[in-house]
């Protein structure tokens, strides 16, 4: 089994962690009652995040519209949506249904 690609994954991982967690401080968002995320939900947020990236086609992750990704998965998470699957669905249908 080849893990060419892992280091890649593993980049971009990573990225969507901290794209994730940026906006949480921003904005000061916690969840739920605790004040935080827990690192279960950060890690969910995280792969919906990066999965809704890759849906759109958007690799630049200074690109504005990854902000409003990341706002629409937060504000789901925020009512209790931790599925990343789910997240990343939310995203598409908020964003098409704009477009």
């Amino acid at each position: 089994m080849s893990h060419s690609g892992y280091p890649q994954q593993r980049q971009h991982a990573q990225a969507s962690y901290e794209v994730i967690a940026l906006y949480c401080q921003a904005t000061m968002v916690s969840y739920p009652s605790s004040g935080v995320f827990d690192p279960d939900a950060v890690s969910a947020l995280a792969d919906a995040y990066a999965h809704a990236c890759a849906a759109l086609a958007v690799a630049d992750r200074t690109d504005p519209l990854t902000e409003t990704i990341a706002k629409i998965i937060i504000e789901r998470a925020k009512r209790g949506e931790l599925d990343p699957v789910l997240l990343c669905e939310a995203v598409l249908e908020e964003l098409r249904g704009k477009g």
